[in-house]
């Protein structure tokens, strides 16, 4: 299961975990995004969306059945709001971050999002 939520300034779903069935449904999704611009990037923010509104039951979320919860952020630049404190709600929740910075991207920010060390990747 995959969802997919796009920032800037606010943080916007994509789609939900349980919005696609077929892997074909999925890239199609996927293949018409649309890029979101912004002149600020609030990561903090869009973590707390994800926590709140992504990896739910409703949503999709299989955490109670066992299943992994595994949260992807990919951003280019530095965060407009504090990663700490919704960094470690979303760890508390049971979803274990990647991160993959390029361009502005902070390291420190990284680092605090991602799991550990070694799920933070840069990209040039």
């Amino acid at each position: 299961r995959v969802g997919l939520v796009q920032y800037s300034e606010d943080p916007r779903a994509q789609f939900y975990l349980n919005s696609y069935t077929t892997q074909r449904d999925l890239l199609e999704a996927v293949n018409n995004l649309r890029q979101v611009g912004g002149r600020v990037a609030n990561t903090g923010k869009a973590l707390e969306y994800v926590t709140q509104n992504i990896f739910t039951k409703s949503a999709g979320s299989r955490l109670e059945e066992g299943v992994p919860q595994f949260l992807i952020l990919l951003t280019a630049s530095r965060s407009a709001d504090d990663v700490g404190q919704a960094a470690l709600a979303l760890k508390e929740a049971g979803v274990a971050p990647f991160s993959i910075g390029s361009g502005d991207a902070d390291e420190s920010e990284l680092l605090q999002i991602s799991l550990s060390p070694r799920y933070n990747f840069r990209v040039d």
